[in-house]
């Protein structure tokens, strides 16, 4: 089934597992009720150290709960055995169907952990190089990540599922059921819930329409609500950043641009903001990301020029820091430098190098705009690192130097 024909939850699921095993290398399940091959959950391991416990019977949880037959649900479940599972309801009545991500461990495997385990779960002691082998074919994932990841990917087909609150809860083995840690539970007021709302719908609506100068606004607007700032810690920008890139990737993939494309851009943002390691840098990913989804929407409702125009400025968007130039663009495309450029300039009434040189003195602004960087570092962003060169090219177009803008932009 294509993914813009699914119409729930279940029916985009192969989609949702795929992002997420690309993205955290996690196993993810739907079960629809009577809920078979429970065992999946935890790759059958409490069965394995527990004598007597069978995830189909003792492990299940009383899904006939008025809570979960009201309301979707969103639960982050750690186990007394050290591991942790994503559960997602995603449909409502008295045997809901439910998403599970995981198990996963949320810091890496070492001795001490092992000591902790065993300290939580003394009939485990016997058990050491069977934990080991299975702890050490767990992913290790911030949590914090993947909830926002996930979230975002249902809300995409729920949308409903956009008011659901994480629950932080313990899984007990002498217990059989689970307690929910109401000191996690995150709730957020009527009215910032309200003004939040707003605001990402409005984010949305300019991106898809690929008005970058107002999406940046809003965008700027959901940052303070939710004080993203350069003081964040790296894991919080980097969670924030895989949220808003899986929101953007969901909202395209609505529209009429070939899903190839958009899936491109998601992946290329999210190695970005996997490798990363400079706050500033991430700070102004969240800048880029919505310039770059804008600047998606606007190649593919330009009109006035041909697919391989808009394909060559798309090229141009995307590696803007790299070499360019009309012979790479043909190399890219596989087409004729002289006939690109007849072209390019027939459409634009630009020459292709123009367009190249106008395009990094707007990237040049835009970076100049947002914070404190130098002369050099903007050049070398923009792919001109000679500044010489980059004084003259931005002269051209501004008719001011570099250093007098920066100046200008600092009073």
């Amino acid at each position: 089934m294509l993914l813009t024909q699914a119409r729930t939850v279940k029916d985009a699921f192969p989609f949702i597992h795929q992002i997420l095993t690309d993205a955290f290398q996690i196993d993810t399940f739907y079960f629809s009720y009577p809920y078979q091959e429970l065992h999946k959950i935890d790759k059958g391991f409490r069965e394995m150290v527990w004598a007597g416990f069978s995830n189909e019977n003792e492990g299940r949880w009383d899904v006939h709960n008025h809570v979960l037959a009201d309301h979707y649900q969103l639960f982050l479940v750690e186990s007394v055995l050290g591991f942790y599972n994503l559960i997602a309801f995603v449909t409502l009545g008295e045997n809901p169907d439910f998403i599970s991500v995981g198990p996963f461990c949320t810091q890496t495997v070492s001795d001490s952990f092992f000591k902790k385990l065993i300290a939580n779960a003394p009939t485990l002691q016997g058990n050491v190089p069977v934990l080991k082998h299975f702890y050490e074919s767990l992913p290790v994932v911030n949590s914090d990540e993947l909830v926002t990841m996930l979230t975002h990917l249902v809300c995409a087909f729920l949308p409903e599922f956009e008011s659901v609150s994480l629950k932080d809860i313990r899984y007990l083995k002498n217990e059989r059921f689970f307690t929910e840690d109401e000191t996690h539970v995150q709730s957020f007021s009527s009215e910032m819930a309200e003004t939040f709302a707003k605001q990402l719908q409005l984010l949305m609506e300019n991106v898809e329409r690929g008005q970058s100068r107002e999406a940046w606004v809003q965008l700027q607007k959901i940052l303070s609500l939710r004080h993203i700032s350069d003081t964040c810690p790296i894991s919080k920008l980097k969670a924030e950043l895989v949220g808003f890139n899986t929101l953007f990737f969901g909202q395209m993939l609505n529209t009429h641009i070939p899903a190839f494309n958009v899936c491109r851009l998601w992946h290329t943002l999210s190695q970005r903001i996997q490798f990363e390691t400079k706050t500033i840098a991430l700070c102004r990913l969240f800048h880029e990301m919505v310039r770059k989804y804008c600047v998606l929407s606007q190649n593919h409702t330009d009109t006035d020029c041909s697919l391989l125009t808009r394909k060559m400025k798309f090229y141009v968007e995307e590696h803007l820091a790299e070499e360019l130039s009309l012979q790479v663009l043909a190399g890219s495309l596989g087409k004729n430098a002289s006939y690109l450029s007849a072209l390019f300039k027939k459409e634009t009434g630009q020459t292709v190098t123009e367009y190249i040189q106008q395009e990094r003195v707007r990237a040049a602004v835009r970076l100049f705009n947002e914070g404190a960087a130098s002369v050099t570092q903007v050049a070398s962003a923009v792919g001109i690192p000679d500044c010489c060169r980059f004084s003259r090219i931005f002269k051209k177009y501004t008719d001011i130097t570099p250093s007098q803008y920066r100046k200008m932009m600092r009073m």
